[in-house]
């Protein structure tokens, strides 16, 4: 399955790929075309099977599957989507909604549970949403890379003058760190000139900006924050 790419110009970032499952035709074809209208490419399948056969050979960002089709349910849709395309959100529709559909919706994944007969508005609404989502996640993977690029930079640290990089010390970047997390602003004197000091807190400052929009696990965190500083101090 092909991979997203990374690193698009902005005016690509919220150009998403849409799969639209409804054996109505007519609503199938509504979406399709309001949600083309915000720029965004769909395909549009008319029953679960089918929308599962374009999983397994597609890359999608959003699934918009009604809830009641036959040979293949909005349900199973959602679940086949979590295991082939996981990065996908996914929205049900239904024309019977109850409160016990919605609640296992949620609780397998759904993105979104939106009951018929709906406001086209609300679907422009959501697929907006959805989008910048998607685009933050797409920020989000490109941060990671860049991070995990630049722990791989200060490894080469070690190959300096042991005496010019001395002024990372391992204790005080770890204040450093606290304080960052607490949202504290760092003076100048922190951004000193020997090698590496700029760069390593910069990158400490990525690390904890991700961690605290969410982006990042505790475990990961702690994980990046340790690599980071113990190559730094072996530099």
């Amino acid at each position: 399955m092909a991979e997203h790419q990374e690193g698009l110009p902005e005016e690509e970032t919220l150009r998403i790929r849409v799969l639209i499952a409804d054996d109505e035709a007519t609503v199938g074809n509504v979406l399709a075309e309001i949600i083309r209208a915000e720029g965004h490419s769909v395909e549009l399948v008319y029953n679960g099977i089918d929308a599962v056969e374009r999983l397994r050979r597609e890359t999608v960002d959003l699934v918009i599957t009604d809830y009641a089709m036959p040979g293949c349910d909005g349900l199973e849709v959602l679940r086949q989507a979590r295991q082939l395309c996981p990065q996908a959100l996914v929205v049900i529709i239904t024309g019977f909604a109850s409160v016990e559909n919605a609640l296992q919706a949620v609780q397998e994944g759904a993105y979104h549970f939106l009951r018929k007969p709906f406001n086209l508005e609300e679907i422009r609404i959501i697929v907006r949403q959805a989008a910048e989502r998607i685009r933050l996640q797409r920020e989000n993977r490109q941060l990671r890379q860049d991070l995990e690029s630049a722990v791989e930079t200060l490894s080469h640290l070690g190959q300096q003058d042991q005496t010019k990089a001395a002024d990372v010390v391992p204790d005080a970047v770890l204040d450093v760190a606290g304080a960052l997390w607490a949202g504290q602003s760092l003076p100048p004197s922190y951004y000193r000139t020997g090698p590496g000091s700029s760069a390593l807190l910069a990158d400490l400052e990525t690390l904890v900006r991700l961690r605290r929009d969410g982006f990042l696990s505790e475990e990961e965190f702690g994980r990046l924050k340790r690599k980071l500083i113990d190559q730094a101090a072996a530099g």
